[in-house]
């Protein structure tokens, strides 16, 4: 995802940084992806619940505009402590 040349590179263009409209059409193309390897059609977002979910990536890297590696890296980084560090009763 994040190697140069790969998933991010491909869709955030030559300044690094992805717009809406870019995580959009990457999001689109993954769907499309995962979704024909399982046979079946992935819902997407709707248009709020895709701004809020870029605004949350955007807002790691307040200095610079958009998403870029090193906020969707930080934001990989806070899912696996998520994931490892599940409260549980």
């Amino acid at each position: 995802m994040y190697a140069d040349g790969g998933a991010f590179d491909q869709f955030a263009g030559k300044d690094g940084s992805m717009s809406l409209d870019e995580a959009k059409k990457m999001n689109d193309n993954f769907r499309a992806m995962v979704g024909k390897s399982l046979g079946t059609k992935i819902p997407g977002y709707t248009d709020e619940e895709f701004k809020a979910m870029y605004d949350a990536y955007d807002n790691l890297t307040p200095k610079k505009e958009g998403i870029t590696k090193e906020s969707g890296r930080r934001s990989q980084r806070i899912f696996d402590w998520l994931r490892d560090h599940r409260i549980t009763d």
